[in-house]
């Protein structure tokens, strides 16, 4: 077919007397707007919207409106980019056989169509319409009607005065010539039977292999869209089944994690032992207001592990905004009694949950050695985001120097995992960013039990004694104590 139509262009080119040229920036736009071609301003029609740039260019260079089947090829794409809808369009249009029947030159296409840059011929087919088998249609008709050459048409004239004998001299003329011509045509005419008959016939092939294709393509797109169905339908279910299993690993997951954490937890009345071994609330209080400078004039301060909430009803006799948090329901019920701010959360995961900068201070006493390395550490990193600059971080904890605590304190309490180096949390909170980080003991051991000094014996006895009083009988808890 594109031969035929090769043919057909090269002989129009041989009759035309010159190219018509389209000037894309004038134009078109003048022809599709009704706008005088002067008044045009050279880049209007690039700055049209998809929809207007496609009736233009179809007005300019195909010399006609845009056909139905054309029309719902391209407003599948009026929302693209402008620029690539514009060069796609123009580079179709122009690859076209139609276009080139059109025996039409492009001048200022700003996109430079390249005659070698490949168009697909499903894309050029669907773009341009149903040209192509509209003028085979046109043209089986033409044959049709013309195929038949009448020898014996009615001759006539125009002439009113000779047409007369003008009209009789032809017949006679044909008359003489009638055994040479008439053979010929009917010769001619019957040819031209044949030939109609042939493109008839080839005609109806190509509408049947038409057809077939249509119901094809239909064929080949209800089985694709069936097949996208049955995909999107098994990925679905697919993924829901994978939802399913994960959802039911995660509670397995937390159940054990449950499981694991009740296993860890010592059924021991907590509040009993530390009002029977940590000492009153009262002599709490007051061993505990020494860190109360460090937190005057802020507010939100977090006291973790809060305990019996010695610290936490400082805070509020000294009028500074504090909360609490803990894991052991005893303690939770006891701060709730005296109608402090209170939480059953962990730590991680209330500091987790806040802004950034929010916190005025930090408070942990004789928590850390109930922590696991790894957990410290992260506590320690979360307290120095949550912290407000110049805000305090605070930990007590037993001091392992002192080998008295593990007579006592130490492996009194159940639920102690490890002691701290005292260097190793200064370590850990420098490490973070803390500045001014310093240690502070307390908990001195009386005089009475530590080993007394002998002045009859050598100076150098007793200050062995001193030395060794120092590492027995020691400060029995320290504070790290660093500033964000």
């Amino acid at each position: 077919m594109e031969d035929i139509y090769n043919k057909i262009y090269s002989v129009t080119n041989e009759n035309m007397k010159g190219l018509r040229k389209i000037d894309l920036t004038k134009e078109a736009f003048s022809r599709w707007s009704n706008i005088e071609y002067d008044k045009i301003d050279m880049n209007y029609l690039y700055d049209t919207d998809n929809e207007s740039f496609l009736e233009a260019a179809y007005l300019a260079l195909l010399n006609r409106t845009v056909d139905f089947k054309a029309r719902e090829f391209w407003k599948l794409r009026f929302n693209d980019n402008k620029e690539e809808f514009q060069r796609e369009l123009l580079n179709t249009i122009i690859n076209s056989m139609e276009f080139k029947l059109n025996n039409v030159e492009v001048i200022n296409n700003k996109y430079n169509y390249n005659k070698d840059e490949n168009i697909s011929s499903n894309s050029t087919e669907k773009g341009i319409g149903e040209f192509c088998n509209d003028l085979l249609q046109e043209d089986i008709k033409m044959v049709n009607s013309l195929h038949y050459i009448d020898p014996y048409k009615n001759i006539t004239s125009d002439r009113k005065v000779t047409g007369k004998i003008i009209i009789f001299i032809k017949k006679v003329i044909r008359k003489l010539l009638s055994w040479y011509i008439t053979p010929m045509v009917e010769q001619q005419n019957e040819f031209n039977a044949f030939t109609t008959k042939v493109l008839n016939s080839i005609n109806e092939k190509i509408v049947a292999i038409e057809v077939d294709r249509i119901q094809s393509e239909g064929n080949f797109n209800n089985k694709l869209l069936e097949t996208y169905s049955n995909f999107n339908n098994k990925l679905l279910e697919t993924a829901l089944n994978f939802n399913n299993k994960l959802k039911a690993a995660e509670e397995n997951i937390s159940n054990q994690f449950r499981e694991i954490e009740e296993k860890k937890k010592i059924n021991l009345d907590y509040v009993a032992f530390e009002n029977k071994y940590r000492g009153s609330q009262e002599l709490i209080r007051s061993r505990l207001k020494v860190y109360l400078k460090y937190f005057e004039k802020e507010n939100n301060i977090l006291d973790i592990g809060c305990g019996r909430g010695e610290f936490l009803e400082l805070l509020r006799e000294n009028n500074i905004q504090a909360k609490g948090i803990d894991v052991n329901e005893e303690m939770i019920l006891l701060c709730k009694e005296k109608k402090l701010n209170i939480a059953n959360v962990d730590a991680l995961k209330y500091l987790s949950e806040l802004e950034d900068n929010s916190l005025g201070g930090i408070i942990l006493t004789q928590v850390i050695e109930h922590l696991e390395p790894n957990y410290l550490i992260d506590l320690i990193s979360l307290s120095y985001k949550k912290l407000k600059p110049g805000a305090y971080f605070i930990a007590e904890t037993i001091n392992p120097q002192s080998l008295i605590v593990f007579t006592q304190a130490y492996f009194m309490d159940l639920s102690h995992i490890r002691m701290i180096h005292p260097y190793t949390v200064k370590f850990l909170v420098e490490q973070e960013g803390f500045k001014d980080a310093s240690l502070e003991y307390f908990s001195e051991v009386p005089e009475s039990v530590k080993i007394p000094q002998i002045n009859e014996l050598p100076e150098d006895f007793n200050q062995a004694m001193v030395r060794l009083n120092n590492l027995v009988y020691g400060s029995r808890d320290y504070a790290i104590i660093g500033r964000k």
